[in-house]
């Protein structure tokens, strides 16, 4: 599941969100990976719990 492009994923025992957006800034080919360590979900949180954090921190804008 991916919320506003937004999909999470774990890797060493920590939750990241990710997203794959277009940025010729930064990258000639134009696209850009972004992606947040998760601080606020605990390591052994289940994958859906991790969606239902990274749905709240977008709505109150830390990740946009």
């Amino acid at each position: 599941m991916a919320f506003m492009g937004w999909s999470v994923e774990r890797k060493n025992g920590a939750w990241y969100a990710s997203k794959v957006t277009d940025d010729s800034r930064y990258s000639p080919a134009g696209i850009v990976r972004v992606r947040r360590l998760l601080y606020t979900i605990s390591p052994d949180a289940t994958k859906s719990e991790a969606e239902r954090e990274v749905m709240r921190l977008y709505r109150s804008r830390y990740l946009n």
